[in-house]
């Protein structure tokens, strides 16, 4: 065989390993679909007494989805995720209102929480390392505390979030896994000041 022969051959060879390369890690990629949601969020409908305050929620879409997502640094998941807000505005004239957040998981979930990530406001939180709270809905299997705040009579509250999957998702532990969630807003009256007071 000649050099040129040889030349070429280790040419062809070499760029049919990169394109198998490339395959590999395209269909690796493309099975990590994993899909949640922020959705079917809602005000405190159906749970509040009739000497509870009176709040009202409200959320810029009514859910984030990642579909095609695949497990990715914080830096990346920030800046690819979608935003969600949600406003939370006390109807209350005279007393001030505490409000405590929960995320609720979905009963179908199966991805683990340990590997999803938020940029709640400006912290970024490991869902699993949050306080495991109440209340847990029908339809969900375990909720975690995500905030707590204090509103003065008329007040109002933004909150942003974005979620990812973090880089501790695997073709082992995230391949064609689900995982599915809400916000739920409880208010209760205080006697403590708001932030700033």
């Amino acid at each position: 065989m000649n050099e040129r022969n040889r030349s070429t051959l280790k040419t062809v060879s070499v760029s049919i390993v990169v394109v198998l390369i490339i395959a590999v890690v395209g269909i690796s990629f493309a099975y990590f679909t994993i899909n949640y949601e922020i959705g079917d969020t809602y005000n405190v409908g159906g749970k509040a007494k009739s000497s509870e305050p009176q709040i009202e929620f409200s959320e810029n879409k009514s859910e984030i989805g990642l579909p095609d997502t695949y497990p990715v640094p914080n830096e990346v998941g920030i800046e690819k995720s979608d935003e969600y807000s949600y406003t939370v505005t006390s109807k209350e004239n005279a007393r001030n209102v505490k409000v405590n957040v929960y995320i609720q998981i979905d009963q179908e979930s199966t991805l683990s929480d340990d590997l999803v990530n938020i940029l709640y406001n400006d912290s970024i939180i490991t869902i699993s390392t949050l306080l495991p709270g109440d209340p847990v809905d029908y339809g969900f299997n375990r909720a975690y505390k995500l905030d707590s705040f204090i509103l003065e009579p008329n007040g109002s509250k933004i909150n942003y979030m974005k979620m990812w999957v973090n880089e501790n998702g695997t073709v082992e532990n995230a391949l064609n896994k689900g995982w599915g969630s809400k916000i739920s807003v409880i208010p209760e009256f205080t006697d403590e000041p708001a932030s700033g007071e």
